[in-house]
């Protein structure tokens, strides 16, 4: 096993994401960090938040073709209405149904629901 070396890089980082109690992305982090630590480059975060997703310490999430963490095994889903463009969060609690469709060690789920909103179909019957 190879042992990691411990940085005050690395520990800062720790230390705020440990802080941290929502979703959030890489740059959000870096700029939260940059002011006390000038010289942590962007590329040093991510190499951190990816050790930390193989050690299941963080969740990875995909929102907007970006990356987003959690420490919490959150699930992440939106709704995207096809006609206008407009995405909402969706709140999903019960979701032990989908983890029982496979076998494996499932951590958190996302999930992208397409259609049309309220607002589209008005403006549709309305035409």
């Amino acid at each position: 096993m190879v042992e990691k070396r411990e940085t005050k890089q690395k520990k800062a980082i720790e230390l705020a994401v440990g802080k941290i109690n929502k979703f959030f992305t890489a740059e959000e982090l870096h700029e939260r960090l940059k002011k006390d630590n000038p010289t942590l480059g962007i590329a040093t975060i991510y190499r951190f938040l990816k050790e930390l997703q193989k050690e299941r310490v963080i969740h990875t999430y995909v929102c907007d073709r970006r990356s987003l963490y959690s420490k919490k095994e959150m699930n992440h889903s939106h709704f995207i209405c096809e006609s206008c463009g407009m995405k909402k969060h969706l709140h999903l609690d019960k979701i032990d149904f989908l983890k029982k469709l496979v076998d494996e060690d499932v951590c958190h789920v996302q999930i992208e629901i397409s259609g049309i909103c309220s607002d589209c179909k008005l403006k549709n019957l309305k035409h």
